[in-house]
């Protein structure tokens, strides 16, 4: 929601500003229009003008001051799809915000062309807009050429054509032909069956079911590898529902009792995902996340325990589990460092659940300054069954696996070093088993992702 909100914002930005670099540009082009005697220029041309301005000021609008000199091209088709598993729905704006600029462009064409024969132009001069534009990132480092773009470019323009088509049918009071309709509905169509497949589906997708790596491998060396170090068989886990705001009022009001405090029902403020909440006493605060998750933190004298002990996870274990928020008796990892303390659970059952996470304090003696509840309730589902040593070299010989940090597409010698079975989210809310594989391909240090299925 938030991705969605920055793009409304930039957006009006973007627009306004361009409004007015169009009138600029409409005023000197009338005023040179009337020195050489021609016609003036109308509301129509005003408004192709203000187009182009801000489909230029849109595709550079985040990269005009470069942060890097390395330039960079993604020749991988579909290639947001695995972005989507990594950065989530912000992704899909950008997609959309895609689609939709270059919508106005192929409906100014097809008015253009209206009356001309060779309507063969349209979707080359679409492409070739959005091929300058991706080419002028890449030459003056404003961002990254992408081919995805060039595709989604080109879809929304050939969108506008039958837009207009329907358009002049509207304006000649005439019924739309079937074909012309179908053409204009085809996006929403395909947006529906795509939903209905992925709503079908058992899991969502993560980063490694794309498989983009696309290698071709002439030698893969496994001997340092051992899977027999895994079960034969993993699970899959689940998140639960997320809360909603009455339950997160109720949360709240639980840990501040737990703490002994009481919270202030005026202080309020209430987000898409989470509340944020001040005590009526003390000088602290919470904020207590939708995925059950929530951080306390004391602005002054912070909250004495009543412990003899200056390592506080047993105390703290008990006072989140009067709050409701339950913590296993036993962790897979700690870390201190002064007064810093970070606790860390990796699907370590309890009490018929599972838990993943983090449990961070800062302290000192016996007194809290702040708390972050960061572990997460898991449901197991599906088992699948791990890898044998022959599925696992067959994948990687014929490339079935992602690849985050590698360009080059032929490897000679891929040579695999260390294995890890680590539980990834994906895009609906499960944890799914992926090998993550340190390797060497000629030489250089590359990390392979491979899902079980």
């Amino acid at each position: 929601m938030n991705s969605l909100q920055r793009y409304i914002s930039d957006g009006l930005k973007i627009i306004f500003f361009s409004l007015i670099c169009a009138l600029i540009i409409a005023a000197i082009v009338n005023i040179i229009l009337r020195a050489i005697k021609k016609k003036k220029i109308s509301f129509k041309h005003i408004l192709v003008i203000w187009y182009f301005v801000t489909l230029e000021c849109v595709s550079f609008y985040y990269n005009l001051a470069p942060v890097s000199r390395v330039r960079w091209i993604n020749i991988h088709v579909f290639k947001w799809l695995e972005d989507l598993t990594r950065s989530g729905v912000a992704v899909l704006w950008q997609v959309l915000l895609n689609f939709a600029l270059y919508v106005p462009l192929g409906f100014i064409l097809a008015y253009f062309f209206r009356n001309r024969a060779k309507k063969f132009y349209i979707p080359i001069i679409i492409a070739a807009v959005s091929l300058f534009n991706e080419m002028t990132q890449y030459i003056f480092y404003l961002g990254s050429p992408d081919i995805d773009d060039l595709i989604i470019n080109t879809l929304g323009g050939l969108w506008g054509v039958p837009l207009f088509g329907i358009y002049e049918k509207i304006k000649a009071k005439s019924k739309p032909a079937v074909r012309l309709s179908l053409c204009v509905l085809c996006p929403f169509i395909v947006a529906v069956i795509a939903s209905a497949i992925y709503a079908i589906m058992p899991f969502g997708f993560v980063g490694a079911d794309f498989k983009t790596a696309g290698m071709e491998i002439e030698n893969v060396n496994i001997d340092g590898l051992d899977l027999s170090n895994y079960e034969s068989e993993a699970y899959t886990y689940k998140l639960p529902p997320k809360y909603k705001m009455t339950q997160l009022e109720t949360l709240t009001h639980q840990i501040f009792t737990a703490f002994g405090e009481k919270e202030n029902v005026d202080s309020y403020d209430k987000y898409d995902d989470l509340l944020v909440t001040y005590g009526e006493v003390q000088s602290y605060y919470t904020w207590v996340m939708n995925t059950g998750k929530f951080f306390l933190e004391t602005m002054e004298h912070g909250i004495e325990i009543d412990s003899n002990d200056d390592f506080l996870l047993e105390p703290i274990r008990n006072i989140l589990g009067n709050a409701g928020f339950d913590v296993p008796d036993r962790y897979s990892n700690m870390e201190t460092d002064y007064d810093d303390y970070i606790v860390y659970y990796d699907f370590v059952p309890y009490k018929n659940k599972i838990f993943y996470g983090t449990l961070e304090w800062n302290s000192s003696g016996n007194t809290i300054y702040s708390l972050k509840y960061n572990l997460q309730t898991l449901e197991s589902t599906d088992r699948l069954q791990t890898l044998t040593d022959k599925e696992f070299y067959e994948n990687l010989q014929e490339g079935n696996f992602n690849c985050c940090n590698l360009q080059d597409r032929y490897v000679e010698n891929l040579i695999c070093k260390e294995i890890e079975l680590e539980y990834i989210p994906d895009t609906k809310g499960y944890f799914r088993p992926i090998y993550k594989i340190s390797a060497q391909a000629d030489g250089e240090d590359v990390l392979l992702e491979m899902p079980l299925q």
